[in-house]
This record gives structure tokens, sequence and C-alpha cells, in this order.
């Protein structure tokens, strides 16, 4: 099973259980009936740092039993520095993985999935449900984010040609 697949279950999940009935209740917060902009800003994502941060989330609780507190904002802000990172050393990781053939240069990081993986994860964790990082009506804000997982997505792709290395 994919992790999107996981996500959008979860997502239903946690809508029957907002409304205490049936996902079509009336008001709301709906997940999208094609969820293929969020797979595409998913792409881009590192799988280590969606784990981790819908782990965080599903744990949110504890934490504030454990801490006395959990704010969803920092949280969010600590992962998309988190996730900044983890890009960058996986890149890496691939660099030594996978060296070039004896005498071909270096390729240099790939900036460019870098930045995408950075933007599609400042979308995307604002569509998970739980994050609490966006205040106000549900219904609103889950229109806001689904357009802005729409605009995002739809821009990555289309820039994504002009700075990923032409494949053979």
């Amino acid at each position: 099973m994919s992790l999107s697949s996981l996500t959008r279950e979860y997502q239903t999940a946690h809508v029957r259980s907002l409304t205490s009935g049936p996902v079509k209740a009336l008001g709301a917060p709906q997940p999208p009936e094609d969820n293929s902009r969020l797979d595409a800003l998913a792409s881009y994502i590192p799988t280590e740092t969606i784990t981790l941060y819908v782990a965080t989330l599903s744990a949110k609780d504890s934490f504030k039993a454990l801490v006395g507190g959990f704010n969803p904002l920092v949280v969010y802000w600590i992962f998309l520095a988190l996730n900044l990172l983890l890009a960058v050393v996986l890149a890496l990781r691939q660099r030594v993985l996978q060296p070039p053939p004896a005498g071909t240069p270096q390729p240099s990081l790939p900036y460019w999935r870098i930045v995408a993986s950075t933007i599609a994860f400042a979308v995307w964790a604002l569509w998970v449900p739980g994050n609490e990082v966006l205040k106000g009506d549900p219904k609103t804000i889950g229109a806001a984010v689904a357009l802005g997982a729409l605009f995002v997505s739809t821009l990555l792709n289309l820039v994504a040609p002009f700075f990923e290395p032409k494949k053979p």
C-alpha cells in the first residue's frame, strides 16, 4: 500500500471521527475525490519526512501529557527544516552509494529537487489532518489548502523539466 493511500485512509478516518457520522456530513472537511495533486506533491517529499511528521502528529496528545504542551506551528517549522536537511542528506547519500564512473566529474547536488521538496512539504503538511497549524473554519481552510496543493503541484510539475537533468 502506498504512503499516499495510507494518508487518504487516515484523512477519511479522521473526518469520520470529527463528524461522528458519514464522511459526507454537511460542513465537515472533505478529503478530495481526486488526490492526484496531493500524490504529485508527496512524490517530491522524502518518505522519511512524511513518516516522521504523521507519526509526530499522531502522538501529539502524548507530547501534551508528557511535556505539558504541543505547539503545532513550531512542529511544522521544525519539520520544514528537517525536510530540507533530509533532502540534502539523501542526495549526498546517493552520491556515496552510486559514485560516477572513474574519470567522470561528480555531479552537483540536485538543488531543484531539494527546493521542490521543501516547497511541496510546506503545502502538503498543511493538508494532513490534525496538524492544527491553520486555525479557523475547517471548510474554508480545507478549500484554501486544496487550492494551494493544486497550484503548487501544477507549478512544480510545469517547472521541473527546466531544472531536472535530461534523461538519456
